[in-house]
């Protein structure tokens, strides 16, 4: 079946219920208004019983940002008339189905993809695609974490710190880097939280203490650093049950 685009005006669009819209969404689209094009906005509806009124079946988030900036008409697909039970079914489908991925691994790819082919400033990248600074500073990979650990898995800011730490030598930083990239169920792995632990620990240390072990030494003081919790409670029942023996 052929399907055309048509502007229909947004009076005669009915959404089947009143969609919780993020914030964030509607900040990013009205950061690129002037970046905006008709595939950004495209709705697919179904004809209404009533004549002249559409069933909104997709893209309520568009909606609801062509309402608040009072568009007068929205560009839209118009599909086969269904059941209403089909309608909710088919939204609701639609709720994991945007079209485009966010994750943090296809910004990466479109990011580095944007550097060879040139040199591109911050402020150009806010501007086009509505990221704020931070989030872009963030995705940032400093040059020294190697191509092949760089990955979704892990968060750009650890990898950085692994990377830049003067206290680690290159053995000790790739044992850091696989601990970083385990599963998150992995509980092994080296977290967000668990990187700022071993950076607070070892920065209360003698100075160059630390840099005075072995690497197999090291590994298990970083070790017994990820794991501070359990240590923590483990030392903690100790104390308990050595008050209730006394």
């Amino acid at each position: 079946m052929k399907e055309e685009i048509i502007m229909i005006p947004l009076k005669n669009i009915q959404p089947l219920y009143d969609a919780y819209i993020s914030s964030s969404f509607l900040t990013r689209m009205q950061l690129t208004a002037n970046q905006i094009e008709t595939y950004d906005l495209i709705l697919p509806v179904e004809k209404h019983v009533r004549a002249g009124k559409y069933v909104l079946v997709g893209g309520y988030d568009k909606y609801r940002y062509m309402k608040e900036q009072n568009y007068q008409k929205a560009p839209c697909i118009i599909e086969k008339k269904t059941s209403s039970i089909k309608q909710n079914l088919k939204v609701m489908r639609r709720l994991h189905n945007k079209g485009d991925s966010w994750s943090r691994d296809n910004k990466l790819k479109l990011l580095e993809m944007l550097r060879h082919l040139s040199p591109i400033s911050l402020k150009t990248l806010i501007t086009h695609t509505g990221f704020k600074r931070n989030e872009l500073e963030r995705l940032n990979y400093h040059p020294a974490v190697p191509e092949h650990y760089r990955s979704e898995q892990a968060t750009t800011s650890t990898l950085n710190w692994i990377a830049t730490h003067k206290a680690f030598s290159p053995r000790i930083k790739e044992f850091l880097y696989n601990r970083a990239l385990l599963k998150i169920s992995d509980h092994k792995r080296l977290t967000h939280e668990k990187m700022k632990t071993i950076d607070f620990i070892l920065k209360k240390l003698k100075p160059h203490s630390f840099e005075m072990l072995t690497e197999d030494q090291q590994r298990k003081v970083l070790t017994r650093c990820m794991n501070f919790k359990g240590v923590m409670v483990i030392s903690i029942q100790k104390m308990i049950d050595d008050y209730l023996k006394n």
